[in-house]
């Protein structure tokens, strides 16, 4: 359901003050946070970024994940970040 997307954007608070889709993501998942489909980690970040909770630099760096095979990706300003970095 959508429960997983309430849990995943109440995270944002903990995250640092610049992440990516892919922090927000793994952070997630260590927490047993998982949509019913890999993809809807996509929609769930546009959404974030219409809601001007992430707001894009302009900025890319290497994604984690050995499976996104160094692929580089958006870093945004976490708007709901309680961190100074």
């Amino acid at each position: 359901g959508e429960d997983w997307k309430a849990r995943a954007c109440a995270m944002l608070h903990y995250m640092p003050r610049f992440i990516t889709g892919e922090d927000l993501r793994i952070s997630a998942q260590a927490m047993g946070i998982a949509p019913h489909h890999p993809n809807a980690w996509g929609g769930l970040i546009m959404g974030l970024i219409k809601q001007k909770r992430l707001k894009p630099t302009g900025t890319t760096r290497k994604m984690r994940a050995k499976g996104s095979h160094a692929r580089k990706t958006e870093i945004y300003q976490n708007m709901e970040s309680r961190h100074d970095s």
